[in-house]
């Protein structure tokens, strides 16, 4: 009884029951191969235990079985699924086929930016997050763009998007997102700033650390909770 094995599944599942639930599961679908609706399951289960590779196996066969199965959460999580197997250029791939199939939905290109970015490539991650604003500016779009300029060592062409950031932000939630992520921008800048002042390079030193300032004061000035103020 399929439907019937799917409630008890669901239900373990529910209380964190994974072994249990896969073994009914496993169970199941070795008595009805093929059946689509026994094969979602396995890799709700099996992402839930972050066994990746056999997350990765029970996904791609799904898209293979049943494709209307496939929302974009299902991307995301064989992506997430892909990445933590280190395979970082796979991932990517699996939120490029959620797009193919979701093309206005903004947080798929958002965590495509994030994937492209860790596999390497800077102008496609760009490219990605500067659509996911496109579609709907949110914070995390703001910054994953922003981040994406910082690790090319760009930090004045982050500096706009991060500002940006700060004024998409509806919630004291989303501003203290702002604010951690600008404080370590200080940061960096201001090792860059003490390296110049110990090899003698007085005036990059000198202007490295008025940055570093500015940065510390905008992290601050956007700060929510007073407890979190300098």
């Amino acid at each position: 009884n399929v439907e019937l094995q799917q409630l008890v599944v669901n239900d373990l599942a529910e209380s964190r029951q994974f072994e249990t639930a896969r073994r009914l599961i496993d169970d199941a679908v070795e008595k009805n191969p093929g059946d689509p609706d026994l094969i979602r399951l396995p890799f709700k289960i099996l992402v839930a235990t972050e066994d990746w590779k056999e997350s990765i196996k029970a996904g791609e066969e799904l898209i293979r079985t049943d494709t209307s199965a496939t929302d974009t959460t299902f991307f995301i999580n064989l992506a997430a699924a892909y990445k933590n197997d280190s395979q970082p250029q796979k991932a990517a791939e699996a939120i490029a086929r959620g797009i193919t199939k979701f093309p206005s939905d903004p947080s798929l290109y958002t965590r495509y930016s994030q994937f492209l970015r860790e596999a390497g490539d800077t102008t496609g991650s760009i490219a990605a997050a500067r659509k996911a604003n496109e579609l709907n500016p949110t914070v995390l779009g703001y910054l994953t763009l922003a981040q994406t300029f910082l690790s090319m060592e760009q930090p004045d062409s982050a500096a706009p998007l991060i500002r940006a950031a700060a004024a998409t932000a509806k919630t004291a939630e989303d501003s203290s997102k702002v604010a951690q992520f600008a404080l370590p921008v200080g940061t960096g800048i201001l090792r860059r700033a003490q390296a110049d002042s110990t090899a003698g390079r007085e005036t990059e030193a000198r202007q490295g650390f008025e940055q570093a300032i500015a940065w510390y004061a905008y992290s601050d000035s956007v700060t929510a909770s007073a407890e979190a103020k300098f």
